[in-house]
């Protein structure tokens, strides 16, 4: 256990990560009971995990403890039939039945542990070693190199001390004299050039010594590093799986010396091997960079016709929205035309109630008028009557009892409106221009009317138009969507159809269409999707949110709605929540809501 922890302090001061350690002065094997290993001769079943490993015999309570009383089966359906709970049991594909129930697998990717790396590590660890060797034969090359050199600089010291010591003394010699001979100037020219050689071959291996120096320190330090790696290798955490390598690691060390001679004949065959390799690489490597450029060069004509099509599809947006402003302006255009019709209408009612009640008052006016007429003529008559009378003489009494009872006869004739003719002609007058006024806004309401149908005629024609489109895209998604099966879209009422709705049939099987109020949730599903695909198609959005449309869908229909889907988001966006697995596999970007402890929700995405 105190390895244990040194190799935990070793991890947390190098910041290596974390490992587990299994003290073996601590741990207790664990038995294989009687009634856990009548399951061995079971169909199926490989045996216990402690029997099918190769181990050293010292390691066995580690890997007692570690394996214990695991069985290694086929497939889960082997464990399932053992009994899930009854012992802890492992598949072949990794899949894991622990003692309590709980059951942990599904896909993985292939990965080696570090307990079953013994042929990388032995490579590894090989490489090292000759790495190790080559740059010891190196340094020793480099040391006796250096050791030569040393002595020739020594050499080359005492032979310039002792030319130096000639040229003193010869100068001594020959100072007081008042010229050299030639004989000794030449030797002394000699000498001097002697030096010189001597001093520029002294830089030289000096210079040598110092590159060799440094090569010695840079191969130093590799050599330093190999042993750090080499040490590295030999991490406590990793000495219970590099024993079994020992002495596999001596008889490698005992072949390394044997493996020097063949070393650069080796190195030979390697740069004959990897010459040409190298070219067919360069070669390759090439053809790639054309390749690249002409997918650059394509990738730019695609982005240039994008632009184009992103351009065009703006300018049909803008013609779209035009039309539909202007047929918005037609729309309300034609309702302010229906209210002014409908209000004309109203005064034309008020008008026509107003002149009835003139035309009344102008009969009764008539009548009255008659009634006057008639009895101003009978007065007349009656008074044409009496115009040869004689005048009688009579008393004022008398006269004022005849004036009392005319003037009686004439009350009772009631007041005259004299002013009858003329409320007749303006009453008439009126009523012409009422007539005018009702013809012109006659041929108004017309001309209203024949816009109206235009109108309608249009956008009847536009909607057939559009629902020819919808229905055709309908039945080609449907069929997308159901191999076996044909759906349609039905006007209810096809002479007028804004006076009807619309009805979707499909035919499943058989020769008969059945309303979708008939099918089944998985058969709503389907006919409802290929509905809003062809909408989309037709009328496409950027933007389209589905809240688990696949809830009711099988294996096979949700891989069709996931690869339709996928097709579709090539222009446009699309959210869908769903937990099936095959509509999340062709997702661009997953985003997984849990909640913690706490009950706060924690939202993770994943790049697929």
């Amino acid at each position: 256990d105190k390895a244990a922890a040194d190799c935990i302090k070793f991890l947390k001061q190098h910041k290596y990560g974390i490992a587990t350690f299994i003290p073996m002065n601590k741990i207790k094997p664990k038995p294989i009971s009687d009634d856990v290993r009548k399951y061995e001769k079971e169909d199926g079943v490989h045996g216990f995990a402690i029997n099918l490993i190769k181990f050293d015999a010292k390691f066995k309570n580690v890997f007692s403890y570690v394996f214990g009383d695991t069985l290694v089966v086929d497939n889960i359906d082997i464990a399932r039939r053992i009994g899930i709970g009854n012992i802890k049991m492992v598949t072949l594909d990794g899949d894991v039945s622990e003692l309590s129930g709980v059951m942990q697998g599904g896909f993985r990717q292939k990965e080696r542990s570090i307990s079953f790396r013994q042929e990388e590590m032995e490579s590894k660890l090989k490489e090292l070693e000759e790495k190790a060797a080559s740059l010891n034969s190196v340094i020793s090359k480099v040391e006796e190199k250096r050791k030569e050199n040393e002595e020739k600089i020594s050499r080359m010291r005492e032979l310039k001390a002792n030319l130096e010591a000639d040229i003193i003394k010869l100068e001594k010699t020959l100072h007081l004299e008042e010229g050299d001979t030639d004989a000794t100037k030449q030797e002394k020219k000699k000498l001097k050039d002697e030096l010189k050689e001597i001093d520029n071959k002294l830089e030289r291996i000096s210079e040598k010594i110092s590159n060799a120096n440094k090569l010695l320190a840079e191969i130093k330090i590799k050599r330093q590093d190999i042993k750090t790696r080499v040490s590295q290798l030999r991490n406590p955490s990793l000495i219970a799986e590099l024993n079994a390598f020992e002495q596999k690691k001596t008889e490698l060390k005992e072949n390394i010396i044997k493996l020097n001679a063949e070393l650069s004949s080796i190195d030979a065959q390697i740069r004959n091997i990897l010459g040409p390799e190298y070219e067919n690489i360069q070669k390759i490597i090439k053809s790639h960079d054309k390749e690249k450029k002409d997918i650059e060069n394509e990738i730019k004509n695609i982005q240039s016709e994008i632009i184009k099509d992103e351009e065009a599809l703006k300018r049909k947006e803008q013609e779209q929205q035009k039309f539909m402003q202007q047929f918005s302006e037609l729309f309300s255009k034609q309702k302010k035309i229906e209210d002014e019709i409908k209000q004309k209408q109203d005064r034309i009612s008020l008008l026509r109630e107003s002149v009835h009640k003139e035309e009344n008052e102008m009969n009764n006016l008539r009548v009255s008028n008659t009634q006057i007429l008639t009895e101003y003529n009978a007065y007349k008559l009656e008074l044409e009557q009496y115009k040869d009378a004689e005048i009688i003489n009579k008393n004022i009494a008398d006269l004022e009892q005849d004036l009392k009872s005319a003037e009686r006869s004439l009350q009772s004739l009631g007041s005259i409106n004299m002013k009858a003719l003329e409320i007749y002609d303006n009453m008439e007058k009126e009523y012409n221009t009422l007539v005018e006024k009702k013809e012109r806004l006659l041929a108004e309401k017309q001309d209203v009317i024949v816009m109206m149908n235009e109108i309608e005629t249009k956008k009847k024609e536009l909607f057939m138009t559009t629902f020819d489109v919808v229905n055709q895209n309908f039945m080609n998604k449907f069929k997308q969507l159901s191999k076996k099966g044909e759906a349609m879209l039905v006007l209810e009422n096809k002479d007028n159809p804004f006076e009807g709705g619309v009805l979707v049939k499909v035919r499943l099987q058989g020769n008969r269409y059945l309303d979708i109020r008939g099918l089944s949730g998985g058969e709503k599903t389907l006919t409802a999707l290929a509905f809003i695909f062809c909408i989309q198609e037709f009328e496409p959005a950027p933007f389209y949110a589905l809240d688990e449309v696949d809830a009711a869908l099988d294996k096979d229909n949700s891989d069709k709605l996931s690869k339709l889907i996928r097709s579709y988001s090539e222009k446009s966006q699309y959210i869908v929540i769903s937990h099936n697995d095959a509509v999340i596999t062709e997702a661009d970007t997953l985003y997984g809501v849990s909640m913690n402890d706490e009950g706060i929700s924690i939202v993770v995405s994943l790049k697929v």
